[in-house]
């Protein structure tokens, strides 16, 4: 009876990764949509003070964003369930500091999302002022630090495809700098153009380039956690065999 108990926990320990994989990918995938409707309808939508004139379906799609970013680094926490499957101890070790940062990060988006029209009153206090500029700055800064050391974590456990590459795309799209750099060579606009629907809004919203390589993240665990489940059903008919 205690031997049946194991194996059960065992199956269930051995199924805790492949979940985490699997919600990594929706994160990621969703979080790229949100990330797109909320760039498009800022761009295209009517004047800059966009949210304070289109009541609360308005301000509910300008959050589209925020929620997207938030999405998108959940499932580091997916990338780090396939980094603790492979098992290699340096690249565990280097993302369990990009699962802090991408921790910390979710708290100051949260706090961002919560304190924004409709879930919030548009009048915030001095010290409410303070707490949203200091999770801007762990969302604009800190956290593409995190999205680099996933980076770094992937090419220390030696994962088949382009994922060194992808992290550090992203941890270079998720800064300001490029909007600001591109913002800086097109000129101020009286309304978003172009370059904030390519690389997003500095600090607040991020663009269709970012959105596409969070896609392209998603994809790549997607077939990962598929090449998981076919490795374990091979151990597990190996198992049988015996």
């Amino acid at each position: 009876m205690s031997g049946a108990l194991r194996m059960r926990s065992r199956g269930r320990s051995r199924s805790d990764a492949p979940r985490a994989v699997w919600f990594g990918v929706f994160a990621a995938v969703s979080g790229a949509i949100l990330i797109s409707i909320g760039v498009l309808w800022l761009v295209f939508s009517s004047g800059t003070d966009v949210g304070a004139s289109d009541g609360v379906p308005g301000a509910l799609i300008r959050l589209a964003g925020p929620a997207g970013v938030a999405l998108t680094t959940a499932s580091m926490f997916g990338m780090y369930a396939l980094l603790v499957e492979v098992r290699e101890p340096a690249a565990i070790l280097v993302g369990m500091f990009g699962v802090l940062v991408a921790a910390l990060s979710l708290i100051a988006l949260i706090w961002i999302i919560t304190h924004q029209p409709p879930l919030a009153a548009s009048s915030a206090g001095t010290e409410s002022s303070r707490f949203l500029a200091a999770s801007s700055l762990v969302v604009s800064w800190i956290r593409p630090i995190g999205i680099l050391v996933f980076g770094l974590a992937a090419v220390l456990a030696d994962l088949r495809g382009p994922w060194e590459h992808v992290f550090f795309t992203l941890g270079v799209l998720e800064t300001p700098m490029p909007a600001l750099l591109l913002l800086h060579l097109t000129g101020p606009t009286v309304t978003p153009g172009w370059p904030v629907l390519v690389f997003g809004l500095p600090g607040v919203q991020p663009g269709l380039v970012g959105a596409f390589f969070w896609l392209i993240l998603g994809y790549a665990l997607f077939i990962s956690g598929q090449d998981l489940k076919r490795r374990r059903g091979r151990r597990r008919s190996g198992y049988r065999g015996w």
